[in-house]
């Protein structure tokens, strides 16, 4: 198993309602910015096998609707758009936490979701069964509210 992040994730979260109803989200992140600590497996990443980020830089996911669930739970529908390749993705997003200082008010949020590389056209290693195709995404977010 590889564990992996983004350094260059960009984006907006809109919320609305008392308490909070609604979220809407939109994120692009830099394929390039790969980052497992391992220089080499970076490379590989970045590489046609995988993010090919020359011909794609940037994914994103932009959500097309929202449904609380729970207290700090909201399902998000949207669409993902990687490797050239848009599929639809629901998930489970929490809001993990809320504050405000003299440096704005803040608030972050978490989504877990796992999806099937293959469907985005990332087939390195599947055919001969030394990857997986499953891949689990953990989205972390922190917002600076306007």
């Amino acid at each position: 198993m590889f564990w992996g992040r983004f350094d260059g994730v960009t984006g907006t979260i809109t919320t609305s309602g008392t308490p909070m109803q609604t979220l809407a989200l939109n994120v692009t992140i830099d394929t390039n910015s790969v980052s497992t600590a391992n220089k080499d497996l970076d490379g590989h990443l970045r590489s046609p096998d995988f993010f090919n980020v020359k011909e794609f830089p940037e994914m994103n996911f932009v959500s097309t609707s929202s449904k609380k669930l729970e207290r700090n739970m909201w399902e998000v529908t949207g669409n993902l758009t990687m490797h050239g390749v848009t599929k639809p993705l629901t998930a489970n997003v929490e809001m993990t936490g809320q504050t405000e200082s003299v440096r704005g008010k803040k608030i972050g949020f978490e989504a877990c979701f796992t999806i099937d590389r293959s469907e985005f056209g990332m087939n390195y290693g599947i055919e001969k069964n030394s990857i997986g195709k499953s891949v689990q995404i953990i989205v972390a977010l922190e917002a600076v509210s306007s």
